[in-house]
């Protein structure tokens, strides 16, 4: 009889032994899985890249035609009627999330006047800008962006009026503080052919090219400076286009 109890308190040991250490393993691997899921961080969402956050800076090249109100730079002088090209640049730093642009520019104009007589005139004018654009849209968007611009200009001329044959000449040069006022629509050749904005980027690094048109009107300047600044102004008005790139 006493055999007996200590055979069943044998198996009642070994049964409790071989229980309690599967629970220990599970407590131990349950414990595990817990520390595992403290330690890993969870994945960060990855932030879409925005159209405009590619383009980071932008080249306008173009020509256009301007129109003076001032008779001095017109028919008074013999110019014409039909204005000459301004040729110019403008350069952009980077686009904001609100489609704005700041923007410099350089632009050069030079005219000579018929000869009626022995009397010839001549211009030469420069202008520096700096400024902003605003865009429409995004060319990701569509194709044909509209835009606005406000670039304060100061400008400088140089205006002679000379006798032919003679040592006679008049200069009357200075420079005047304005802005000019307008704007205009890029058309995109990239968003017309996704693939050629592709090419262009990973050949040339660029995100789009273009064509512009562009409308601008200064309405006269302040601070004048030099003998030019008091006889005249340049009011005037221009109407072009040319070429853009964005990279």
């Amino acid at each position: 009889m006493r055999s007996l109890r200590l055979l069943n308190f044998c198996a009642a040991s070994i049964l409790f032994l071989n229980f309690g250490g599967e629970t220990l393993a599970l407590v131990d691997e349950t414990s595990e899985v817990d520390s595992a899921k403290e330690v890993s961080p969870k994945p960060k969402r990855q932030k879409k890249e925005r159209p405009y956050e590619q383009d980071e800076g932008s080249l306008f090249l173009y020509a256009a035609p301007r129109f003076f109100e001032n008779k001095k730079f017109g028919t008074s002088n013999n110019f014409g009627r039909f204005g000459i090209p301004e040729i110019g640049a403008k350069v952009g730093f980077f686009r904001t999330p609100f489609h704005l642009e700041p923007v410099i520019g350089f632009s050069f104009q030079l005219n000579s006047s018929d000869i009626v007589g022995n009397v010839e005139a001549n211009y030469q004018l420069y202008q520096v800008m700096a400024g902003v654009r605003q865009y429409a849209w995004n060319s990701h968007l569509l194709p044909i962006v509209p835009y606005l611009e406000i670039l304060p200009t100061y400008s400088i001329v140089l205006f002679s009026r000379k006798t032919i044959g003679s040592a006679a000449k008049i200069n009357n040069n200075g420079g005047e503080l304005g802005a000019w006022l307008g704007g205009g629509f890029t058309l995109s050749f990239a968003a017309l052919n996704p693939s050629l904005r592709n090419e262009l980027e990973s050949i040339w690094n660029l995100k789009d090219y273009g064509v512009n048109i562009q409308a601008h009107y200064y309405p006269g300047g302040l601070l004048r400076s030099g003998s030019f600044g008091s006889l005249s102004t340049i009011r005037s008005w221009n109407l072009g286009g040319g070429f853009f790139i964005n990279w």
